[in-house]
């Protein structure tokens, strides 16, 4: 997007992010933030935030548990010509993807506002106090697949340590059930999985605590197994090394036969 609508590409990753906060000085990423909000919230909700797709975290924070947790919550008015959007999804509508993340931002910051108050002492929260709560967060971009834990427009990146699995579906389950993966690892928050064929699968987990509750969740399932991820485990080594095996035996072959000729 950078280079169709701003200018060229910057030489350096530190050019491209000086230059990305001098055209957007306040960015606020839903995803980061939810991330990191979790702990904020009230121990009771913060399941609430154990997905993440936008549409999942859309549908979990207006559902009626998210409601009875969040009185005296802003609501979102829609203007008559958007009007559908209170009785139908449009997923990938620009507008709706935009309404859906107005919508999770500011449900996220009410209820880590509201957190530790109790009932009779709630009052309507000022948007200066939304502000306020989300201000440790600012300008924090989430980024999947690498050791950057987050881009900071302003200042260091957070860098993590990577944990890598290696998952499996075990012996007698069914090709059609590693389609039972993706759920499985979408109460995780910082976790990516990359499918290396029809029954296995990478899978990257952004902190050692995430990376802990993977291994005791996966330990009980009678669908997947896990273990570390090995280099062998890569496609591009198990090729090489299948290929490597057939030109040894072509070699054997060979050899063989030129001993039995001589």
């Amino acid at each position: 997007m950078y280079d169709k609508f701003i200018s060229d590409l910057p030489d350096t990753y530190e050019e491209f992010k000086a230059s990305v906060h001098a055209i957007l000085p306040t960015v606020y990423d839903t995803k980061r933030l939810c991330q990191e909000m979790k702990p904020a919230l009230f121990r009771g909700n913060q399941d609430l935030l154990h997905f993440n797709s936008l549409d999942d975290l859309y549908f979990s924070l207006s559902s009626e548990r998210a409601l009875q947790s969040s009185l005296l919550a802003p609501n979102v008015v829609h203007s008559k010509r958007s009007s559908s959007y209170d009785r139908d999804q449009h997923w990938h509508e620009a507008g709706y993807d935009a309404f859906m993340t107005g919508f999770v931002f500011l449900r996220v910051l009410h209820l880590a506002a509201i957190s530790g108050v109790s009932a009779t002492d709630l009052q309507k929260v000022k948007f200066s106090r939304y502000l306020q709560v989300a201000s440790p967060y600012k300008n924090r971009l989430h980024v999947a697949r690498s050791s950057i834990f987050f881009c900071n427009l302003e200042g260091p990146d957070g860098h993590r340590q990577l944990n890598f699995f290696h998952i499996s579906l075990r012996k007698g389950i069914h090709d059609t059930a590693f389609s039972q993966l993706s759920q499985l690892l979408s109460g995780f928050g910082a976790v990516e999985s990359i499918q290396l064929d029809r029954r296995r699968a990478l899978v990257v987990a952004g902190s050692g605590r995430c990376a802990e509750k993977l291994r005791l969740e996966v330990q009980d399932s009678e669908i997947f197994s896990l273990r570390s991820y090995w280099l062998f485990d890569s496609p591009f080594f198990r090729s090489a090394a299948r290929w490597s095996g057939v030109v040894g035996l072509v070699l054997l072959a060979t050899g063989y036969s030129y001993m039995k000729l001589r």
